[in-house]
């Protein structure tokens, strides 16, 4: 049974900054509205609006150095070797992602008080409400309502907002368009046309440089089109100064069509583009049909998954909510609510045919967004999708999938003339043109091609939730055969014949060397090396599976064995370089050295000491002020959880509602970054259900304030579909499905953390 307050974001005041605007989304379209009075303003984003172009900017000069930085690092000298690798041996910046601009919408009502405001987003049907009244004065009684309803349909590919008076009480409005790119409008009869076009390349916001942006004529760089389609049943449209001014009609309703002549990452970006197609046919359907066939569309995913934690909140208004739990109230409705939101974003951000959600989703309202509104894949775009085959919502994944696919192919140039290998790999940034190389930035992040061996565990994640053969067969094998091709040839021996990465990173993260020198290069991270050991695993595993045998899976077997392996320092805790060294920062947000515990399975039940030095490596981390970001605060909830510790779950939850969540729920990095959002959701996930080793682990970190609770549709690997009812200290109820069918169903009392062997 749903509880409807927790599927409801309200609040009573319009959006004053981005960061408080409602996300509305198609996968394609973003839009973030804010609800004023006065004057409305809708920001638009779409998908394939990025900066740049098809080029080639792979360079075989950039690896001359490599073995003389390799020498370097075995004789210990790794800032020198840093040195030789950032003034030699770094790439390009990755492009940006663009907002395409703002339908400003300023209300002609005549005058007086605005009373009674709210603003809702409805998780549930995937639409912004607003709706306020208008006084001449406080003993007015016949006050106007008037009331707006927005969403993006999925199947229609449109934006629709219908804006309406109570009673037939007129509507007098004016909308244009504007954007922060070069751009025209035109307006003809009652439709508002804009057109721009994104510079061909742009400069991250951290490159303080007098020149920034580049526009070329000669370079094919992606544009895009929009029209604003003004439909009333009564009243006039007129044309004002690029404008459309409606007067006196009782109900207006805008379509919106954006679309971009974006082709491919690898194809010139000269596709036609056609909005007057896309808002024909949604005139020939009708609002009507639009809205019903919206819901039944989005609810198709949404309704998949219900959590339950019996909260009996009274409150409606949300800010109002966090403010209670920022004085020490009890959190149940907001964390089911937060659940709920993050499973929103990804169905409004992701969807099949689109691309993937980046650092924003598809919502980013800067022209030079932080970090470029990329998609970073140390952490944040992996982050992205942890939850979506554990909420059932495998179209979802799809995008990554396909982008995982494309940066196989794009990144096995980089991989053989930046690095000397086979295969393909990729870096710490990647964009709408798969960019591969190592960014043009510090090399304790930009120097990273360990990407690719993070992005294909999400292929074989997907076939984990959703076994099938040919798949299998036919994508997860030969793409992660590519990364792990990669991987052989940029392993090499050390002193002790141990095959290790050389030069080697712990993402953005650095060390004191010897002379006291920050440094971030190092040799065989415990983050390499549990990538690669995860992606010879899987090839072993899937070898096995399909039946290969050959002379690639018997090196991949040999080599395996011969792994630098996990080690745990004098303090007890997991080390993350390569020696034992003094971090500059031990409280730093990337935990990178326990990605063998979280999302990886690496570090088990069945490894119980590099257990214990993980967990002592968290706390090390935490005790220190480690979590200082959502995301990082997410993935502290995740290895938690795989921990089996609801209770510290449970107090990170607390810490992240309290500190680093807006009003409208969106997680903040600080700024605004969606990471976090998605984190939380599987972090949610991981204390509710586990699904590792072949058995199913049902409520293994629950938080002792959810002391009644009921979850279904959470999906576990191996396909089963997973429904499961507790109340104070025990599991009453839970079910097990596979492709609709019953395997399993008991009604009886069992422990927190039971196990069920699949």
């Amino acid at each position: 049974m749903k509880n409807q307050l927790n599927n409801l974001i309200k609040l009573n005041k319009p959006a004053s900054i981005w960061e408080e605007a409602f996300p509305l989304g198609n996968g394609h379209i973003g839009a973030m509205i804010y609800g004023g009075i006065e004057r409305e303003v809708i920001q638009f984003n779409h998908d394939t609006f990025w900066s740049g172009c098809v080029k080639d900017e792979t360079d075989s000069s950039k690896r001359e150095n490599l073995q003389m930085v390799r020498n370097l690092l075995f004789e210990g000298k790794y800032y020198e070797a840093e040195k030789i690798i950032a003034q030699t041996m770094m790439g390009t910046s990755a492009e940006c992602y663009l907002p395409i601009g703002f339908l400003n919408i300023r209300n002609l009502e005549c005058g007086g008080i605005c009373r009674d405001y709210e603003r809702e987003l409805s998780l549930e049907k995937a639409e912004v409400n607003v709706q306020y009244k208008r006084v001449s004065s406080r003993f007015d009684k016949n006050c106007p309502v008037f009331k707006r309803k927005a969403f993006i349909s999925y199947p229609h590919n449109v934006f629709v907002m219908k804006i309406s008076g109570e009673n037939n009480e007129p509507i007098r409005l004016i909308a244009s368009l504007e954007s922060d790119v070069p751009y025209e409008v035109t307006v003809k009869d009652d439709t508002i046309y804009m057109k721009g076009k994104a510079p061909n390349h742009m400069l991250p916001s951290y490159w303080r440089y007098t020149q920034y942006i580049w526009y070329d004529e000669d370079v094919k760089s992606v544009e895009f089109s929009m029209a604003v389609k003004v439909v009333t049943k009564t009243g006039e449209i007129t044309i004002k100064n690029n404008s459309i001014m409606v007067e006196d009609s009782d109900e207006v309703i805008f379509y919106v069509a954006i679309d971009t002549s974006f082709v491919s990452f690898d194809k010139e970006p000269v596709k036609k583009t056609d909005c007057d197609s896309i808002i024909q046919n949604a005139l020939k359907a009708g609002y009507e049909k639009i809205y019903e066939e919206h819901i039944r569309d989005y609810q198709s995913l949404y309704n998949r998954v219900n959590l339950n934690l019996f909260d009996e909140e009274r409150e409606t208004l949300t800010d109002k909510r966090l403010e209670a739990v920022k004085s020490g109230k009890r959190a149940n409705g907001l964390i089911e609510m937060l659940f709920n939101f993050g499973r929103y974003l990804m169905i409004a951000g992701s969807r099949e045919g689109s691309e993937p959600t980046n650092l924003f989703g598809i919502w980013s309202g800067l022209f030079r967004q932080q970090w470029q509104g990329n998609f970073t894949t140390n952490i944040n775009t992996e982050m992205n999708y942890w939850a979506a085959e554990v909420c059932n919502m495998p179209e979802c994944h799809e995008p990554l999938l396909r982008m995982v696919e494309e940066v196989s192919i794009a990144g096995e140039k980089t991989a053989k003339e930046h690095f000397g290998c086979r295969g393909f790999c990729a870096n710490h940034n990647m964009d709408l043109w798969r960019h591969s190389l190592p960014i043009r930035s510090h090399p304790t992040s930009g120097y990273w091609p360990m990407a690719g061996g993070w992005l294909v565990r999400h292929l074989w994640e997907h076939y984990l939730y959703n076994p099938d053969i040919e798949y299998l067969k036919n994508k997860v094998y030969p793409i992660t055969k590519k990364a792990a091709e990669f991987f052989v040839d940029w392993l090499i021996p050390d002193k002790d014949g141990y095959l290790v990465t050389a030069p080697s990173t712990s993402p953005e993260n650095n060390y004191y060397d010897k002379d006291r020198n920050v440094c971030g290069i190092s040799i065989a991270t415990t983050m390499d090396m549990s990538i690669i050991r995860e992606v010879f695993q899987n090839i072993i595993k899937m070898s096995e599976i399909l039946d290969i045998s050959d002379e690639f899976t018997e090196k991949i077997k040999e080599m395996y064995g011969k792994l630098y392996p996990f080690k745990i320092l004098a303090d007890g805790t997991l080390s993350e370089w390569f020696e034992e060294v003094e971090d500059v920062d031990p409280g730093h947000r990337h935990l990178s050295h326990l990605y063998g515990l979280y999302p990886a399975e690496l570090i088990t039940e069945e490894t119980p000491e590099l257990l214990l030095a993980s967990e002592k490596s968290l706390r090390k981390r935490i005790a220190h002020g480690g979590g200082v970001t959502g995301w990082s605060r997410s993935w502290i909830i995740c290895l938690f959880a795989r921990l089996g510790y609801g209770k510290d779950c449970s107090i990170t939850i607390d810490r992240l509602l309290k500190t680093l969540i807006y009003d409208n729920l969106l997680d903040s990095h600080p700024p605004f970054q969606i990471d976090g959002n998605f984190g939380f959701v599987a972090g949610v996930c991981e204390m509710l259900l586990q699904s590792h080793d072949n058995k199913i682990v049902l409520l293994p970190a629950k938080a002792d304030e959810w002391e009644k609770g009921e979850f279904s549709g959470l999906k576990a690997r191996g396909g089963y579909e997973v429904s499961v009812k507790w109340d104070k200290n025990f599991i009453k109820y839970y079910k097990l499905e596979k492709n609709g069918v019953l395997v399993e169903e008991k009604n009886e009392q069992l422990p927190f953390g039971y196990e069920i062997k699949i």
